[in-house]
């Protein structure tokens, strides 16, 4: 009777495992379909072409504007009559390219996410150097505007600083996993997937309304300045979802600090003209920073020299996965089979 009750018991709980596993991979299920196209030759195709195709669009479109072929409406005000406007759109497109790779990233570490918005801020930097040039007419015209190209040698200086910072900041990661085993860490990875999913469904809103406002008053919205204040709330976020994981006095310091540096780059985008670049460079070198204090706490060595084992390549080029975890979550969802540890994504 003791040995039956026993049996019924451990088949319960079986049966319970299974429905938690299938759940979470569930949930995970539409990230990873997404993660997959985004990552497929033809995607990075179509992201290409669409770029060309932009770059050479917005051309012709300002000519048409300078040509008044656009007509009186709030759409033709909106259009500049500079050509030079051209690549500012076209790397404006690029930052929603940045972001959306951003988001992807955030399911295998929370400093690989942090090292994109680091990225996409020095892009944004970029962009904005090239914003003045619209301003000085055809052909260009450099008379009385000395402050402008200082402003303009600033962002691009600043832009130049903070990619190096970012390169440095993602060497000196270890990569260590805060979690103690792999349902934990199957569990923090399934987390920050429907964190990421939500990102995505947000930036798509925000693309959608921006569009529309564009196409009816001629103003725009500021996406890059909404979604990098969500980021100040994922960063905390997920400050306090990882104290479920580890209460380790070091990861929660780290992950609040991180969440700190997310301010720093929303009061950059925020911020004047020469003030942009030195809270874009100072955020970074805090991230640096933080990151060297968080190594010699959990490793016992200060060193400012990033070990071979280090990260070696872009935080956004994790994307990649082989084989695809999307096959294996469709396979799980039709036949649950036991997690695999060949993967511990739920790193810092």
């Amino acid at each position: 009777m003791h040995s039956d009750a026993f049996f019924t018991d451990e088949s319960g709980l079986a049966l319970n495992a299974k429905r938690i596993f299938t759940m979470r991979h569930a949930v995970s299920l539409p990230f990873n379909l997404f993660r997959d196209m985004w990552s497929s030759r033809s995607s990075k195709t179509i992201r290409a072409c669409s770029l060309v195709a932009i770059f050479l669009g917005g051309l012709a479109v300002i000519e048409l504007r300078r040509l008044s072929l656009l007509g009186d409406g709030s759409f033709a005000e909106a259009i500049p009559t500079n050509h030079l406007a051209s690549i500012r759109w076209t790397v404006s497109v690029i930052l929603v390219f940045e972001i959306v790779r951003l988001v992807l990233v955030l399911e295998r570490s929370v400093a690989n996410m942090l090292s994109g918005q680091l990225e996409v801020y020095s892009l944004i930097l970029l962009r904005d150097a090239f914003i003045p040039l619209e301003s000085f007419g055809e052909p260009l015209n450099l008379t009385g505007q000395s402050e402008v190209v200082m402003a303009m040698i600033a962002d691009a200086t600043g832009a130049i600083i903070l990619f190096l910072i970012c390169q440095y900041f993602m060497r000196l990661q270890q990569h260590q996993p805060i979690t103690e085993d792999d349902t934990s860490s199957e569990r923090f990875v399934a987390i920050k997937k429907i964190i990421a999913t939500g990102l995505l469904l947000l930036l798509l809103g925000l693309i959608i309304a921006d569009a529309r406002m564009v196409m009816m008053t001629g103003k725009v919205l500021r996406v890059f300045d909404i979604f990098f204040t969500v980021f100040v709330f994922v960063d905390v976020l997920l400050a306090l979802v990882s104290m479920s994981f580890s209460r380790s006095h070091p990861v929660v310091f780290r992950n609040f600090g991180f969440a700190f540096v997310a301010v720093l780059l929303r009061l950059a985008l925020a911020a004047p003209e020469f003030a942009r670049p030195a809270l874009g460079v100072g955020a970074g070198v805090f991230a640096v920073f933080l990151t060297v204090v968080y190594n010699y706490a959990m490793r016992g060595t200060f060193s400012l020299i990033p070990s071979r084992s280090g990260q070696h390549s872009s935080s956004l080029a994790s994307e990649v996965r082989t084989p695809s975890e999307t096959v294996r979550s469709v396979q799980e969802l039709a036949a649950v089979k036991a997690p695999s540890a060949n993967d511990r994504a739920g790193t810092t």
